[in-house]
């Protein structure tokens, strides 16, 4: 029996919804199996959905925006155009650097993004993050803009894209960072675009790019239950980076046969970081750096929101120009 059937919370359930497939439920595991969260004084209660997106908008958003939970994860962009579309949503505290890259087939793709031309190239939707700054960063490097020289296979799922590539119907993939990291152990598989290198090229910094995200109306109603959340998640995220059995357990079955220490290593450079100050300052940059190197309407997004954080947990370095 976990401790929350006769502990008391006295700060009430946060409930959360993550992708079942999503590295934030690994976190999520320490924090009840630890019970942190009863320790910071509230109950986690937590939902797992499919990796299912409806444009450019993935399924864990539905649940928020309806009220169903308190939060979920979502990155910078994703956060912006929730805004643009007229919802009241914030970002509260960091997750990580929660970017893949590109996956190809090594001997179709010999010199990686030079061979882009011709190529076919699965990706969840269009307005993938990552596929974004693949783009941008093709750009930055004198390459054409690939958007007009490949064959784009929105998937609509990142265990499809995967499956596409796995089975040779694609030269690549745009792939979330752990099926990355897995992948290219098999040496048939290059990773030749890594979204991290790219932000921090573009931008000077390792900045964070997702984030734990809730409605502006709950985050006001409730702002000690989101920093007690934020308290416990750094506690499970600082033990997850101290003890690599602890790690593990959390993981689950992604680190079972073999798999543990690409996946492990690929973790260690995103989660858990000493984060820059003026994070809104600088992804309001990188935001710019993308518009100005990409169509107008790669984006998808209307205009770019003054801020996609909630101000109640900002500091002065946050919002400093």
């Amino acid at each position: 029996m976990r401790p929350e059937m006769v502990a008391e919370a006295p700060l009430g359930t946060l409930s959360a919804a993550f992708e079942r497939s999503g590295t934030p439920a690994w976190v999520m595991r320490v924090i009840q199996g630890g019970a942190l969260d009863l320790a910071e004084g509230f109950r986690l209660d937590l939902e797992l959905t499919s990796d299912s997106y409806q444009g450019s908008q993935q399924a864990t958003a539905e649940h928020l925006i309806s009220g169903e939970v308190d939060l979920i994860d979502a990155d910078w962009i994703s956060i912006a155009r929730l805004r643009d579309r007229g919802y009241s949503v914030s970002a509260f505290h960091p997750y990580g650097r929660i970017m893949g890259g590109l996956v190809v087939i090594a001997e179709r793709l010999p010199a990686g993004l030079e061979d882009l031309a011709g190529t076919r190239i699965a990706v969840v939707h269009r307005f993938d993050k990552t596929w974004l700054l693949l783009r941008a960063f093709a750009v930055e490097l004198g390459l054409p803009d690939p958007a007009g020289s490949v064959e784009l296979i929105e998937t609509g799922s990142k265990h499809e894209s995967l499956a596409l590539l796995r089975a040779g119907e694609v030269d690549g993939a745009v792939l979330f960072w752990n099926l990355a990291a897995t992948l290219t152990a098999d040496p048939r598989f290059a990773f030749v675009f890594d979204a991290l290198d790219a932000i921090e090229s573009l931008t000077g910094a390792p900045l964070p790019t997702s984030f734990f995200v809730a409605t502006d109306e709950r985050l006001h109603r409730h702002p000690e239950r989101f920093q007690a959340f934020a308290r416990a998640f750094d506690r499970a995220v600082l033990a997850m980076r101290e003890d690599a059995s602890l790690w593990r357990r959390g993981a689950g079955h992604a680190a079972i046969n073999g798999e543990a220490e690409p996946l492990r290593d690929a973790w260690l450079r995103r989660i858990g970081l000493d984060w820059p100050d003026r994070l809104a300052h600088r992804l309001a940059h990188c935001t710019r750096i993308l518009e100005s190197r990409l169509a107008a309407d790669a984006l998808d997004l209307g205009s770019l929101p003054e801020s996609i954080f909630s101000p109640v947990f900002l500091t002065p370095d946050d919002t400093e120009a």
